[in-house]
C-alpha cells in the first residue's frame, strides 16, 4: 500500500523525503503531476528536486498538493554512487553502464569523463561515449565522422543510402521523408490513407485496413474471401496446398503457409519479434522494404515435415543452400516467389525449436535484402542467426531448454584457443547455433560499438569473419591473449547460468 503523505503534516514530509533509495511523486494544486523525483535541497518555501533526466526542478511549498514517496531509478543510482570511489575508473565505467542502460544519458555521460580524467585510454568509457579510435588514438564519432567523409560517402552509397538536408539516410528512411508518410496503428502509411482510416475508424488485420464491424466478425472465427466470410477452420483446409497458402502480413514480415491459421499467426508473431532484434542490431530495416518487387521479408511455413521437404525439394538450387536445408530446420529460399525470397521453415513437435528455425528464416532473410547474400561468410552470418534466435527485443534472453544443455556440454572447447578455427561455431549440428549466438552476446556486453561497426561492415560486403569481431572486442584487433579470454569468458558463462531459467519442452 501507497502513503500519501499531506502537506498539513510537515513533521512528517520531511523523514520520507531524505532517503536516497525513494524518490517522489509530486502533485501541484493545479493537478500537474511530477514523477520520479528526488528531493536534494529544501527552504522554508522551495522544494529542489533532481529529475530522472538529471535537471533540477524548483517548486513553491504553496503550490504543492502532495508528495508521493515511491521508490526509483534516480533514487537507486545515488545510492550507488555513494559506494564509487572518486579515483576508480572501473567502478565509474560500469555504474555509467547501468545509468546508461536505465536511460539517465546525462548522468552516465558526466561519469564516464570522470572516470576518462583518471584513466584517459580507458577502452569501455570511451566506447560507451561513442568515441572511435582514428590511428591510435580516441577521437568523439563527430570527429571520426568528418576525418572520414569520404569513406562514409562510399560505405553509405554501397548500402543505397541517399543525403537529405546534410544527412545520410537508409533507404527507407528516405522513402518515409520523401512520400511524407505517418505511422497509424503502428504501421507506416501515406497522409490520404491516414485520414480514410481515421473517417473510418479502420484497423488492420493480416495485411489489410478493415472496419471495426468486419474485425467483430473476424475476432467470432471467420476471414473473407472474394466477398464472403468463411470460418478460418474451412479456410484452413482450402490453404492445405503452397500452390494457396495463406499469407498473413504484418509490419515488415509476411508469412505464407499451408499450416492451420493460428499456428500461421502465432509464427508472423516471432517472426517479427525477430526482425525487431535485427532492426535494433543494424539501426535500420532492410533496404528494399518499399520496392515493388520485394517489400516484406517472407517466412514459408510448412504445415509438418512432408511440407518443409517439399519446400527444400522445390527450392535448395544452390550447394549452399541445399547444405543449410540438411543440417537444420530451417533455409533460405533466392528463388522462392519468383526471386523475392523467402526463409523456410516448419512446425515440429517442441516450438522451442520451431522458435530458433523462425528467428534463423528471418536473420538470413533480412542479410539476403541487405547485402550479397551467396558472398557473406558461411559461419559468421551462422552465429548471427544463432544470436538473433536467441534475442528479444533488441535484448538477449533466450528461454529455451536446449540452449543451457548445449552451453554446458563438457564437450565444449575454450574458445580463446579455438577461435580462428571456429571450433565453436560448426553449421553441421544445431546445437552449434546456440553456442554462436551465446558467443556473440559476451562480445556484444564487452564492446557493443565494435560489435555494431563489425556487423555493418558485414552487410557492407566488407568481407569481414567473426574471428576479426573476437580480435576488435579483446585487443583492438591485434593478437587475441587466449588464456584471458578463455578465463573471462568462463566468468561470464558462471554469472549467465546463476540467472538463466531454461523453460520446458512445449
Amino acid at each position: 500500500m501507497r502513503l500519501i503523505v499531506a502537506l498539513a503534516l510537515p513533521f512528517l514530509v520531511l523523514p520520507l523525503l531524505v532517503s536516497s533509495v525513494f524518490a517522489d511523486d509530486v502533485t501541484m494544486k493545479n493537478g500537474r503531476v511530477h514523477k520520479d523525483v528526488t528531493l536534494i535541497k529544501e527552504t522554508k518555501t522551495t522544494y529542489t528536486f533532481l529529475t530522472h533526466a538529471g535537471a533540477r526542478l524548483t517548486l513553491r511549498k504553496a503550490s504543492v498538493e502532495k508528495i508521493e514517496k515511491k521508490p526509483t531509478v534516480r533514487g537507486e543510482f545515488m545510492k550507488r554512487q555513494k559506494k564509487v570511489g572518486k579515483r576508480d575508473a572501473d567502478g565509474l565505467v560500469e555504474l555509467a553502464a547501468w545509468a546508461q542502460h536505465k536511460g539517465m544519458k546525462k548522468d552516465a555521460s558526466k561519469l564516464l569523463k570522470r572516470a576518462l580524467s583518471v584513466d584517459r585510454n580507458h577502452q569501455k568509457a570511451h566506447t560507451l561515449l561513442g568515441d572511435k579510435l582514428y590511428e591510435g588514438k580516441w577521437i568523439s564519432e563527430a570527429e571520426w565522422n568528418r576525418k572520414n567523409a569520404k569513406a562514409l560517402e562510399k560505405k553509405y552509397k554501397a548500402l543505397g543510402w541517399k543525403k537529405s538536408g546534410g544527412k545520410w539516410l537508409n533507404p527507407v528512411e528516405f522513402y518515409r521523408k520523401e512520400k511524407k508518410l505517418v505511422q497509424v496503428q503502428g504501421h507506416w502509411v501515406d497522409p490520404k490513407l491516414a485520414k480514410e482510416i481515421a473517417k473510418n475508424q479502420l484497423v488492420w488485420l493480416e495485411g489489410d485496413w478493415i472496419t471495426a464491424e468486419d474485425k467483430k466478425k473476424a475476432d467470432t472465427g471467420y476471414r473473407k474471401l472474394k466477398k464472403r466470410w468463411w470460418p478460418i477452420e474451412d479456410l484452413d483446409e482450402r490453404h492445405a496446398e503452397f500452390d494457396d497458402p495463406w499469407v498473413l502480413k504484418g509490419e515488415f514480415v509476411e508469412v505464407h503457409s499451408n499450416a492451420r491459421h493460428k499456428d500461421a499467426r502465432k509464427i508472423l508473431k516471432w517472426a517479427e519479434g525477430y526482425y525487431e532484434s535485427c532492426r535494433s542490431l543494424f539501426g535500420m530495416e532492410h533496404r528494399d522494404l518499399y520496392d515493388e518487387d520485394k517489400g516484406r521479408l517472407v517466412v514459408v511455413l510448412g504445415r509438418g515435415v512432408k511440407s518443409y521437404q517439399f519446400l527444400g525439394k522445390n527450392f535448395t538450387r544452390e550447394d549452399r543452400i541445399a547444405h543449410k536445408s540438411s543440417g537444420y530446420g530451417s533455409f533460405y529460399a533466392p528463388t522462392y516467389g519468383q526471386g523475392r525470397g523467402g526463409g523456410c521453415t516448419y512446425l515440429h513437435g517442441d516450438l522451442n525449436w520451431v522458435q530458433v528455425w523462425v528467428g534463423n528464416a528471418v536473420t538470413h532473410s533480412y542479410i539476403a535484402r541487405m547485402s550479397k547474400y551467396m558472398n557473406t561468410d558461411e559461419k559468421t552470418l551462422e552465429a548471427l542467426a544463432g544470436y538473433i534466435a536467441g534475442t528479444r527485443k533488441g535484448k538477449y534472453a533466450p528461454t529455451r531448454w536446449f540452449h543451457w544443455r548445449y552451453l554446458n556440454s563438457p564437450g565444449d572447447r575454450p574458445i580463446g584457443a579455438a577461435h580462428g578455427m571456429y571450433d565453436r561455431i560448426g553449421y553441421t549440428t544445431e546445437h552449434t547455433l546456440c553456442q554462436a549466438g551465446f558467443l556473440l552476446h559476451f562480445l556484444r556486453e564487452k564492446n557493443e560499438t565494435a560489435f555494431r561497426e563489425f556487423w555493418n561492415a558485414f552487410i557492407a560486403g566488407d568481407g569481414v569473419i567473426l574471428t576479426g569481431l573476437v580480435r576488435q572486442c579483446f585487443a583492438n584487433g591485434g593478437e587475441i591473449d587466449a588464456q584471458a579470454l578463455d578465463q573471462e569468458f568462463r566468468t561470464f558463462h558462471e554469472a549467465y547460468n546463476k540467472s538463466f531459467k531454461p523453460s520446458p519442452d512445449r
